[in-house]
């Protein structure tokens, strides 16, 4: 279990009244209509029961991770922080919704809150309307609260998940995050290149690699606690295949990244999932690197979110924002320490926020 805040306050009555909310029998709505489905926890059902209904062939899917039994299993599983809040609807044996909070440690100013990242919120199209979403997102709540969880987040995409975010589960939208990408065969970085050199990080220098990260993100005001444990479960653990780099300037060690590589809109492109490196020079010349590793690949374009309190320049690193991809980032407190932490967590430029944190893929 993860360990609650010391100073959390004892909830308030709209607490217990959702809390009463989540714990009437599922059989029934509100309304008093029998309901034919349940709510259940999702690791007592068939991951390729999971995978038959969280899977998504539409066109432009391919840019996400792969969608496998195995995925779904690590998903809903335990995190570094603790256990996920992992939820689906069923009518008799057949899923017909879900979501998930997986729990990550967040550093806000001198203190650490527990945020639960929401991921996989899915009504199947013919059970919209009927409560489903509704009944998970007060599972989600209850063990959320038991769990110790401080504060939900979410980064939904689509434009019909924002609005359910926003307007029906009671979450703010402080700030948008910006997609940034670069052509690789632009020739920007290859004055950097001469002298940058990158080798793979094994588990064995997860704990070098957790530490640079932790010295890099002291000066931002909220980051999550990337430790050993952490980088993991993230990247080693997940079934999907991420490189992580250590990367030289000459003899000097200038910082980590990790790296993904997959196809958008069937061109082979590279990810940047993650960067430590101080900010300025450093961070440009570990993106050149990434531009060697991506060229290695036969990559074709490089995606990157800068920290956002990072201080990179995009134009000297050779990035462009892609128009209309951004990220609408959503957060809702919990408790009382997350309560505290809503004013540093609204601010864009308190954050150092990866790609990885938000997005798997």
């Amino acid at each position: 279990m993860i360990t609650p805040s010391d100073d959390r306050k004892p909830q308030q009555f709209s607490d217990y009244l959702e809390g009463w909310t989540a714990l009437t029998p599922m059989k029934k709505s509100v309304q008093g209509k029998k309901r034919d489905y349940e709510i259940i926890k999702a690791d007592s059902v068939d991951p390729d029961d999971l995978a038959a209904f969280l899977g998504d062939d539409s066109p432009g899917s391919s840019q996400r991770r792969a969608q496998s039994a195995s995925y779904y299993q690590w998903l809903v599983g335990p995190t570094s922080t603790g256990d996920a809040s992992a939820w689906v609807a069923v009518s008799g044996d057949t899923v017909i919704g879900s979501l998930v909070a997986s729990p990550r440690t967040l550093r806000v100013g001198k203190s650490k809150i527990v945020a639960g990242k929401l991921e996989e919120m899915k009504t199947a199209q013919e059970w919209r309307g009927r409560g489903v979403l509704s009944a998970l997102f007060q599972a989600i709540l209850k063990q959320g609260r038991s769990e110790g969880f401080d504060l939900l987040l979410g980064g939904p995409t689509s434009p019909q998940s924002y609005p359910i975010y926003v307007n029906r589960l009671g979450f703010e939208a402080p700030f948008t995050i910006a997609n940034n990408f670069a052509p690789v065969w632009l020739p920007v970085l290859d004055g950097l290149n001469k002298n940058v050199e990158f080798r793979t990080v094994g588990l064995g220098r997860l704990g070098d690699y957790a530490e640079f990260a932790e010295e890099v993100m002291s000066g931002s005001d909220v980051a999550t606690v990337r430790d050993s444990d952490y980088l993991g479960w993230r990247y080693y653990d997940h079934p999907d295949r991420y490189e992580s780099l250590e990367v030289l300037h000459g003899e000097r060690l200038i910082g980590f990244c990790t790296v993904k590589l997959i196809l958008q809109r069937n061109l082979p492109t590279v990810n940047v999932v993650e960067m430590a490196a101080r900010p300025g020079s450093d961070q440009c010349l570990v993106l050149s690197a990434v531009r060697k590793w991506a060229i290695s690949k036969s990559a074709r374009f490089m995606v990157f979110w800068p920290p956002l309190g990072g201080g990179l320049s995009l134009a000297r690193a050779g990035f462009l924002p892609r128009f209309g991809s951004g990220v609408r980032f959503v957060m809702r407190a919990l408790s009382e320490a997350g309560d505290r932490s809503m004013d540093t967590l609204r601010k864009r430029d308190s954050w150092w926020l990866s790609m990885g944190d938000m997005l798997d893929i």
